[in-house]
């Protein structure tokens, strides 16, 4: 798959994040656009992606495959495995009054990406296939929802609603998310990056490093949401929403 011919990716993913039927379909195809920031190597060049991978347990939704060098220089083929949701799925649901707990959604991500890991760290034709070492199929992780959908249910007061949500979020990014190196981004994450780097050529030259790479190493996503600055700015979002 080549770059989306977009002019303005950014603003067409954007718009199709505010619709209110879900979209993860149309949403999927602008990730060839973020290649860059959903790797944790320093690749040489990309290869072409496979949107959905038929294994034993359904479709893995996105995976991103690039060439990197390993400790003594020798070129070495990974593959990243991403589950999508659509932009519209919250990530966290109310669960007692000062309690949130992981939507359905995230829920089956989750276990998706597990299955998928596993089947195809262990399948010895899956890896002569895509040409893969054992273990070199690796988490990339879950994209699903946006900040304005962080969490769903009544709370009393939005700030309680959002608090819940971060706490619940750091229960799982300490016990579960960064022992298996799994990242949660938002389709905000996505945008983010689509607007600071423009879109990359899947046909990099072997000794070229991806601009977006060289100039703005990959960001802890959104294991650093509960930071002052980012969550005054979801209050103010769901305040002026209320109003």
């Amino acid at each position: 798959m080549g770059n989306h011919p977009s002019k303005d990716p950014a603003s067409e993913l954007i718009s199709l994040m505010s619709r209110t039927e879900q979209t993860e379909l149309q949403c999927r195809k602008y990730l060839v656009n973020a290649q860059e920031r959903l790797v944790k190597a320093t690749p040489i060049r990309f290869l072409p992606q496979e949107e959905e991978y038929r294994g034993h347990f359904g479709d893995s939704d996105y995976m991103v495959r690039c060439v990197d060098l390993d400790d003594v220089g020798r070129e070495r083929n990974l593959a990243y495995l991403w589950e999508v949701k659509a932009p519209q799925c919250p990530l966290f649901i109310k669960d007692t009054r000062d309690r949130a707990k992981p939507s359905r959604d995230l829920i089956s991500a989750e276990n998706q990406l597990l299955h998928y890991y596993h089947e195809l760290n262990n399948n010895p034709g899956i890896l002569k296939d895509f040409k893969i070492l054992q273990g070199d199929f690796r988490f990339g992780g879950i994209i699903i929802g946006s900040i304005k959908n962080f969490v769903a249910g009544k709370f009393k007061y939005p700030e309680a609603g959002m608090r819940s949500a971060f706490h619940a979020f750091e229960l799982r990014k300490k016990y579960f998310y960064e022992r298996s190196s799994i990242e949660l981004i938002t389709w905000d994450r996505i945008v983010e990056h689509m607007q600071r780097n423009p879109p990359v050529s899947l046909a990099k030259s072997k000794e070229t490093i991806p601009e977006g790479l060289k100039d703005n190493p990959p960001d802890l996503n959104i294991h650093v949401i509960g930071s002052i600055n980012v969550g005054e700015s979801v209050l103010a979002v769901l305040k002026q929403e209320a109003k």
